[in-house]
C-alpha cells in the first residue's frame, strides 16, 4: 500500500458525502445510504490518521495553524458523524412506530 492509496480514500469518503447530501433532495434514501457510507470510512481511516497528526503537531515544532485546522476538522467529522447517528435513531423510533400502528392487536 502506497501513500497513494491513503490519498483516494481521503478523496472518495468526501465525495460520498456531497454526493449523498446533493441526492438526499431527489433520493432521500440512497442520499441518506452515501452520506453513511462516506461517514463510516472517513471515520474508520481519517480519524485516526487526524489524531495521530494532532498529537505529533501538539509535541512542538508545528505552525499553530496547521494545529487549529487538524482540529476543527477532526470535530467537523465528529459533529457528522453524531448528526447522521442522531438521524439514524429517529429513523428506527419512526419506522417502529409505524411497524407498531399497522400490527393489529390481539
Amino acid at each position: 500500500m502506497t501513500i497513494l492509496d491513503g490519498l483516494s480514500l481521503f478523496a472518495v469518503a468526501p465525495i460520498l458525502l456531497i454526493l449523498g447530501a446533493a441526492l438526499a433532495g431527489n433520493s432521500p434514501r440512497e442520499g441518506r445510504h452515501l452520506m453513511w457510507i462516506g461517514s463510516a470510512a472517513l471515520s474508520a481511516y481519517g480519524l485516526p490518521i487526524s489524531f495521530a497528526i494532532l498529537l505529533i503537531s501538539l509535541r512542538g515544532g508545528t505552525d499553530p495553524i496547521v494545529i487549529a485546522t487538524i482540529l476543527v476538522s477532526v470535530l467537523m467529522v465528529l459533529w457528522c458523524d453524531l448528526l447522521l447517528a442522531i438521524d439514524g435513531l429517529k429513523m428506527m423510533r419512526a419506522r417502529n412506530k409505524t411497524k407498531n400502528e399497522r400490527s393489529p392487536e390481539c
